[in-house]
């Protein structure tokens, strides 16, 4: 049976900063604004008692930062794409390989194994699902 992921953040950012916000200038109470808004309750508490800006904190994303930039991967994809084009076929090893090196040659800090030179499987499949072409 596969594991069931956490949902997280499948509230409304708007509807958030709106509750924040009526909690702030006490027009509502935690309990209240989170049924009318349809946002937990203990995410309108940490946002409340939090000194960052509202629109700062409910900005976020979620999960690890990208090894590599989207202009970064979207540069890798298109070489590949170049490559495919001229009857040069890289393997799944030669793409690891190119983006370990851009992740070198641009000073970026990043996941990937010093030992083999490489990214490793699982950035390469994110990679493949976040460009399918």
């Amino acid at each position: 049976m596969p594991k069931q992921g956490i949902k997280r953040k499948q509230w409304d950012k708007e509807a958030m900063v709106r509750a924040v916000q009526a909690v702030k200038n006490k027009e509502m109470g935690y309990q209240k604004a989170s049924q009318i808004f349809q946002v937990p309750k203990g995410t309108i508490e940490r946002y409340v008692k939090d000194a960052r800006s509202v629109h700062e904190l409910v900005s976020t994303s979620l999960g690890r930062k990208a090894a590599l930039t989207c202009e970064m991967e979207k540069m890798l994809a298109e070489y590949c794409i170049q490559m495919e084009k001229k009857f040069y076929g890289l393997r799944r090893q030669d793409v690891k390989h190119m983006a370990f090196q851009l992740a070198i040659r641009n000073g970026l800090r990043h996941p990937f194994s010093q030992r083999t030179g490489s990214a490793g499987k699982k950035w390469l499949r994110g990679f493949l699902a976040r460009h399918p072409e």
